[in-house]
């Protein structure tokens, strides 16, 4: 079944594909939600290592805006998320638990059963995470963001088996 027909329900008015007409838009709220984290890290210049050809981005949209996001792509025998975001204005009212279920319902299967994630230590987003299902399964230097000092910060790889609906 292809993903956009399932009719599950979500505790979000909507979760859709993002369309291309909506990059601008969804470059900016990026900006914007992950603001408060840029005094704990900021991305080092190079390319992320999270980009793949194959990633697809869902965005859960109010009142025609853009208030939640997260990307996502086959790898090995799980499927990576990146890129998940939340408005500051949206945050606590379970969309990032909405979208991640919506891609492990939609991307998920025999051949990728796990979802995966990088989150930076010092964020203090793990334990968010944990609540969701995910656990800790690597520690390490960030490889792609710094401190805004240009001094190291923490990557925590985690992982999830979640329970699929629909």
């Amino acid at each position: 079944m292809k993903p956009e027909e399932r009719a599950i329900e979500y505790c979000v008015p909507e979760i859709r594909w993002l369309r291309e007409d909506e990059a601008e838009a969804h470059r900016k709220f990026l900006d914007e939600a992950f603001a408060p984290f840029r005094a704990i890290y900021t991305p080092k210049p190079e390319p992320p290592r999270n980009t793949s050809r194959t990633a697809r981005t869902v965005v859960t949209v109010m009142e025609g805006h853009i208030v939640g996001a997260v990307s996502y792509y086959p790898k090995e025998q799980f499927v990576r998320l990146f890129a998940l975001a939340v408005g500051p204005n949206h945050r606590r009212r379970g969309i990032a638990r909405a979208l991640i279920q919506w891609v492990a319902d939609n991307a998920c299967s025999k051949t990728h059963p796990e979802l995966g994630l990088y989150t930076i230590e010092e964020t203090g987003n793990a334990v968010i995470f944990e609540r969701m299902g995910f656990r800790v399964i690597s520690r390490r230097v960030a490889v792609d963001a710094v401190s805004p000092s240009g001094g190291p910060v923490h990557e925590l790889d985690m992982i999830s088996t979640p329970t699929l609906r629909g």
